[in-house]
């Protein structure tokens, strides 16, 4: 007599309960925000810098970055706190929403949202004239800190077609947790399911 005979039963349950355990964390929902800085430029703008009627300089440079935020999870992030290294001198918040500013004693500039929803995006527009642009030192919310990712531009695939894979996908899982089943049938009850 095998092991696999004599503690068959014994062994699938306590995988039973182990696998669930495992399922349940893994697809448990949760927030997850990402961010990005997809673009940064430099212009260079052909008109002279003037300061107390006195010309500075012939050129003034114009920088601007833009970075990206999103809740990837399937639940909403509450108490977003996104912190640069000080107060942007403009800033443009798309789409248009309302937040909270403040300043801290050290000069860190924290915009504060109450939530971001599943899937939902948010941007910022930051622009400076002939000094440098703040950096975004955090990104947090009550549930989660943000991970910084790279963007790119992608190919756009209609949803039918993502719909499609989503379904061979699912389909797959089916039949991987179908055989899964089968094999552990034929270890333990030497016996295969019609």
């Amino acid at each position: 007599m095998t092991f696999l005979e004599s503690w068959g039963k014994e062994v699938v349950a306590l995988l039973v309960p182990v696998v669930t355990w495992i399922l349940n964390v893994g697809i448990k929902s949760k927030a997850k925000l990402l961010w990005a800085k997809p673009h940064s430029f430099t212009f260079l703008i052909a008109e002279p810098q003037i300061v107390d009627g006195q010309k500075v300089a012939d050129l003034q440079n114009v920088y601007t970055a833009s970075y990206r935020l999103v809740n990837t999870g399937r639940e909403a992030a509450t108490n977003v706190q996104v912190v640069f290294n000080w107060k942007p001198r403009y800033v443009n918040v798309w789409p248009i929403r309302k937040y909270e500013e403040s300043v801290d004693p050290d000069g860190r500039c924290t915009f504060t949202f109450s939530s971001f929803a599943p899937k939902e995006e948010g941007g910022f527009e930051v622009m400076s004239i002939n000094a440098a642009l703040p950096e975004i030192v955090s990104v947090r919310s009550d549930q989660c800190v943000a991970q910084v990712v790279g963007m790119r531009w992608t190919r756009w695939v209609p949803q039918w077609r993502i719909t499609f894979v989503q379904f061979l996908c699912f389909l797959g899982l089916a039949t991987l947790v179908y055989g899964f089943i089968v094999l552990v049938q034929l270890l333990v009850l030497r016996t295969v399911p019609i």
